[in-house]
């Protein structure tokens, strides 16, 4: 896959999948994924599979069944090359005791 194959793929993907695939390609696991996106694990694993899927209808995939691998290979130095793609931030306590969260915001109390 070239470079536009890539970024029409990535931009094809749902904004969680995006966040999945960014992390994964930072060498997480499925477990510390789902930590920072205040997911399950078996969350983390559906949307990689939807991202398989995706990825083994796209040519020069067909041959292969895609894995963690693959996509770790696929988008090497992707996400370095366009920062501006990249959405995937951690969810961390902050001084004030709130946890952030892209569709949700909790104290700690909550917690």
């Amino acid at each position: 896959m070239n470079e536009v194959h890539l970024t029409r793929f990535y931009l094809s993907l749902t904004a969680r999948q995006k966040a999945v695939l960014q992390w994964v390609c930072r060498g997480l696991t499925n477990a510390q994924v789902a930590e920072r996106l205040c997911v399950e694990p078996c969350t983390v694993g559906t949307h990689l599979t939807a991202i398989y899927e995706a990825l083994g209808l796209q040519e020069g995939f067909a041959h292969i069944r895609p894995q963690r691998f693959t996509l770790i290979t696929a988008f090497a130095g992707f996400f370095e090359r366009h920062p501006d793609l990249c959405t995937a931030r951690a969810a961390a306590p902050q001084e004030s005791g709130v946890v952030e969260h892209p569709s949700r915001r909790y104290t700690m109390d909550a917690l």
